[in-house]
């Protein structure tokens, strides 16, 4: 592996916030989260690009907390985004195309959702999101009934007792792999270890938890999957970590650098395409993934 992050070549504003990368008919397309008041929302340029950003004119540039975003047919994207209030925070659905929104926490009128995310590799919009059930931070997943609507959330095994950070769920052949940051200190950073586990289609534990980098302390981390193949891109204490190969047996390394925010992962094929902030740049960069068992 040679994970080298390099700033990327288009020009972006002196302040953002987040970036995400996605897929777009196999190319992929840098978004990045630009705060403020003059000019918030969402701009998106082609990966290795140095033209200039595009702003996603019908996604609102509304207070956001915690968001994610995946491809949606035709070129267009949508998004999930925790908007707080003052004392809830409730998810909603965004179409890029038409600026459509959706409720998906509808039928909770109190409640705290955070750190949403789309479910990587799945063909329909299903969603996790830390929630706050009876005291406890867990992940729980929604996914829209026949008529496009979202319900009850479906609560998800637990992967270890301590306090949950954030988590991910990637669809694979057999069913997920279910990814979890859990709390080991607090600050505004909260540090914490990467928790790994498979469970089958039915959300029935297979393959139990065990810690994917091992000791290593990330404060942020992506991942995807496909093919047999998994890729996992943290921010550390020292950089930057990249893990790669197959579930069970990863190649695992480190990066000492700037720090880094806001690391995304894209895996297409045997590369993995990485973006993070450094500095108060997009940086990006890839790695060749090797299928499992090679």
């Amino acid at each position: 592996m040679n994970g080298k992050l390099t700033e990327y070549r288009a020009a972006a504003p002196a302040s953002l916030r987040s970036v995400r990368l996605v897929d777009s008919n196999g190319a992929q397309l840098v978004l990045m989260d630009v705060p403020g008041e003059a000019a918030p929302g969402f701009l998106l340029a082609p990966a290795g690009a140095s033209g200039p950003w595009r702003a996603l004119e019908n996604v609102s540039p509304r207070a956001k907390s915690g968001w994610d975003a995946a491809p949606s047919g035709g070129g267009a994207l949508r998004f999930v985004f925790s908007n707080p209030e003052s004392a809830t925070k409730w998810l909603s659905l965004v179409q890029s195309a038409d600026g459509d929104s959706k409720m998906v926490t509808g039928d909770y009128d109190r409640g705290f959702f955070g750190a949403p995310r789309f479910v990587r590799r799945e063909e329909a919009t299903a969603i996790t999101s830390v929630a706050a059930v009876d005291g406890q931070a867990r992940l729980v997943s929604f996914a829209p009934a026949a008529n496009g609507e979202f319900g009850a959330y479906r609560l998800l095994p637990v992967l270890n007792e301590g306090g949950l950070g954030d988590g991910l769920l990637i669809r694979t052949r057999d069913g997920y792999l279910a990814l979890a940051r859990i709390l080991t200190g607090s600050g505004a950073r909260n540090p914490g270890l990467l928790y790994c586990a498979e469970w089958n289609a039915a959300f029935e534990v297979m393959r139990a938890a065990r810690l994917c980098l091992g000791n290593q302390s990330i404060f942020e981390f992506d991942a995807d999957a496909a093919g047999g193949r998994l890729v996992i891109f943290a921010a550390t204490a020292a950089g930057y970590v990249i893990a790669s190969g197959s579930p069970g047996a990863l190649q695992i390394e480190e990066h000492e650098s700037e720090a880094v925010t806001s690391p995304s992962v894209l895996l297409q094929g045997t590369e993995a395409h990485l973006a993070a902030i450094r500095a108060g740049k997009v940086v990006t960069g890839s790695v060749a993934v090797k299928e499992s068992g090679k």
